[in-house]
């Protein structure tokens, strides 16, 4: 609690044992009530990157995974991918799991926006685990003799977790 809209956070670390303080740094950071929830890029995300040209993008591997934490509700993902076609000959197929469960599975060939729905009981089920997998991944090192050894395969310039507030029209 704090006065406006604003509060002061104190952070502080210790060891397991004994009582020197460690220095301590936080890359980022969020607060939400306890009745909402937060996402975050988890195992299988590259750092971010940044042109001027592009604005600022993140790398998957063959298996990333956003975590979600709060109450389980029914969401809906959306990713703004660029082509696989600029590092690839094939199209590339993805798929969104959360745990065993399949949510969505799509072949993208152009730079585009994929989005796919997560019900409440697979993200329950899957302790707010929810995976995107890609067929084709390169080693930047392997193709131009670039230092980069990171496995790449999808480019992502956005990620949106939102409430899915009404369900799926049904196609008529």
């Amino acid at each position: 609690m704090g006065e406006g809209e604003l509060a002061a956070v104190t952070i502080q670390s210790a060891p397991a044992s004994g009582a020197a303080p460690i220095p301590t740094a936080i890359e980022q950071f969020d607060l939400q009530s306890a009745d909402d929830f937060m996402w975050a890029y988890d195992s299988g995300w590259q750092e971010a990157e940044y042109s001027p040209a592009l604005g600022v993008w993140r790398w998957t591997t063959e298996r990333s995974t956003l975590r979600i934490i709060g109450p389980p509700r029914a969401l809906r993902v959306k990713l703004a991918v660029e082509s696989p076609l600029r590092y690839f000959d094939d199209a590339s197929l993805v798929r969104a799991t959360a745990g065993a469960r399949e949510l969505a599975v799509t072949t993208i060939s152009t730079s585009r926006e994929w989005s796919f729905d997560v019900p409440a009981d697979a993200l329950a089920a899957s302790n707010g685990s929810i995976s995107i997998e890609t067929s084709q991944t390169f080693v930047p090192a392997e193709r131009s003799g670039a230092a980069d050894q990171r496995r790449l395969g999808l480019r992502v310039f956005f990620v949106q977790v939102s409430k899915l507030l009404t369900p799926p029209e049904v196609s008529r």
